[in-house]
């Protein structure tokens, strides 16, 4: 495959990093097969080891023309967006220009008009897709990070370790909630709380100064996230693309729904 490859998607503390790194994940295995990847992105800073043609904030219109003229000057073959920002509209645009025009969905909220639609979640087989594109649905189009494939199936038979992981950005500051609430509780106390600090955490203050009094909470910034999931024996998360990095390393996982 020798395809000039465009991808739109961005990241960042107000929308999180899921799109990102999926996306991420996707480009690895494109450059694998020999293509050439290019990200089209508000957020630069947030996407290293690739190319980025940056994007300033502009209304839907004005960005479209700038990312047509992108792919133009590119030669790009193929559009892949993963944003929620993208209408109807906007997606019917994306999908009348002269190359492979995809678009990953996870809300499946207006008929899609893209050559692909591509929605990995275990839920995606059940959903009333409508419109001309092609619909590739289910955990067989899962987009997942590659040290996740493969890994072990193990069982735990005691619960000592608890994971609590919210992204890389805990937008709706969930995190230091529950160390209050674990601190409340004595019966909490003969478990070890393994609390994720994300990159762009707003609330690290907070949730270090609530750590500090609690003997059983270790905070854990920006780690090796697959050995952390498979060291703990249960997990508290966002219910996010994270939920199926927890299954693939056979973690039970309580999850919080943080958005719609």
């Amino acid at each position: 495959m020798s395809e000039i490859i465009a991808i739109r998607a961005d990241g960042n503390s107000e929308i999180g990093f899921g799109h990102l790194m999926r996306m991420k994940a996707l480009a690895r295995e494109f450059i694998k097969l020999g293509a050439e990847v290019i990200f089209l992105s508000r957020n630069p800073d947030n996407i290293g080891g690739y190319r980025v043609l940056q994007l300033e904030r502009q209304s839907g219109d004005e960005e479209d023309q700038l990312v047509e003229e992108m792919l133009v000057s590119l030669q790009a073959g193929m559009l892949i967006i993963d944003s929620y920002k993208y209408t109807q509209e906007r997606l019917d645009r994306a999908g009348q220009l002269p190359l492979l025009s995809v678009y990953v969905d996870d809300l499946n909220n207006h008929p899609f008009n893209t050559d692909f639609v591509v929605n990995g979640n275990l839920y995606a087989p059940g959903l009333p897709y409508r419109g001309r594109a092609r619909f590739l649905l289910g955990t067989k189009y899962l987009l997942m990070r590659e040290e996740f494939a493969g890994v072990p199936i193990r069982f735990n038979k005691g619960m000592k370790h608890v994971l609590i992981t919210f992204g890389a950005a805990d937008m709706e500051n969930i995190t230091p909630g529950i160390l209050h609430v674990l601190k409340s509780y004595e019966h909490f106390g003969d478990l070890h709380w393994h609390v994720v600090v994300g990159p762009v955490f707003r609330n690290l203050a907070e949730i270090e100064a609530v750590a500090k009094d609690c003997h059983n909470v270790t905070l854990h910034y920006n780690p090796a996230i697959k050995n952390l999931m498979e060291f703990c024996d249960i997990s508290i998360s966002a219910a996010g693309s994270t939920t199926y990095e927890l299954a693939a390393c056979g973690v039970p996982t309580l999850l919080v729904i943080v958005a719609d």
